[in-house]
């Protein structure tokens, strides 16, 4: 396979904006080979993340100090839509939840105030 020294940016089919820079191997540009390697990627991407809470902030704003999160609100409620790229999706019954020392909250993470020694856990879960 050969290569070549490039700056790619391709907007794959699932909505995923890849931009990749360094030798690369030539990649097929039909919108199927794109779509099925950006769903490779996806699912390369952690569907766990484990932090220890820090007092006096809520459970999210501790997530989005560690990493980049997608969020969307509805009404006041606040939901974690990805984490680090890793999108929950829908149509698979997935959702971003956390938990507490253990414990499961059912809660929404922008109203979860940290007690600082908590040890926050959020999952990529299927209901």
């Amino acid at each position: 396979m050969t290569t070549r020294n490039v700056w790619w940016w391709a907007t794959a089919a699932v909505g995923i904006t890849l931009t990749v820079s360094s030798a690369l191997p030539l990649i097929p540009r039909e919108p199927a080979a794109i779509a099925e390697a950006a769903v490779e990627w996806r699912d390369l991407s952690p569907a766990e993340m484990t932090m220890t809470g820090v007092e006096g902030m809520t459970a999210l704003e501790v997530l989005e100090q560690r990493v980049v999160v997608d969020i969307r609100q509805i009404g006041d409620m606040k939901y974690v839509t990805a984490i680090n790229g890793r999108q929950a999706e829908l149509v698979r019954h997935e959702q971003w939840s956390f938990w507490v020392d253990g414990q499961v909250v059912d809660q929404d993470p922008s109203a979860y105030m940290c007690r600082g020694d908590e040890m926050i856990v959020w999952r990529l879960k299927s209901y």
